[in-house]
């Protein structure tokens, strides 16, 4: 199998991200750049390269890395957001908590707003109205923070719970 071969670039893409999680940072953010400069070379504006930024950028938001996690988000939305599928809904909503939780409410306000655009677009119905329902709490969650208001009910963890990798 090529080192470009989408399941193999996916591949290193999520093993960055458990290294990550299981305390390599350095070693899984190693492997995550090395993902993405490859999908970069040979896979331009793929679904691959979406991936792999994205999970770069659930790293260095896990990090606390914010000004680097931004431009990365910015990044893999801008390429998830060319492809068919949901997957930028989930990386619009992982950013606006990224954004919440640097203390961005306003702009995390607008990345809720995009996802629920998104989701509505390119979802089923059903699928969609979950994901609706779940950023409509994630916006009044924001707002409470920026408030200084505890979590709405229901919310008991606020804006630390975390979201799904991509696959």
């Amino acid at each position: 199998m090529p080192p470009d071969h989408p399941h193999l670039l996916g591949a290193q893409s999520n093993l960055g991200l458990y290294l990550c999680a299981a305390g390599n940072e350095a070693r899984g953010e190693a492997v995550l750049r090395a993902a993405i400069a490859t999908a970069r070379a040979s896979r331009p504006g793929s679904h691959e390269l979406g991936q792999a930024l994205h999970n770069l950028a659930l790293m260095l938001r896990n990090k606390a890395r914010w000004a680097e996690a931004d431009e990365v988000y910015r990044e893999a939305i801008a390429v998830l957001r060319a492809q068919d599928g949901g997957a930028v809904v989930i990386t619009l909503r992982d950013y606006g908590l990224m954004l919440a939780r640097s203390g961005r409410a306003d702009a995390a306000r607008q990345q809720f707003a995009a996802a629920m655009d998104e989701a509505r677009a390119r979802l089923p119905p059903t699928a969609a109205a979950g994901l609706v329902q779940q950023l409509e709490q994630d916006i009044a969650t924001a707002d409470a923070a920026a408030t200084g208001v505890r979590a709405p009910a229901g919310d008991a963890n606020g804006l630390v719970r975390e979201s799904r990798m991509l696959r």
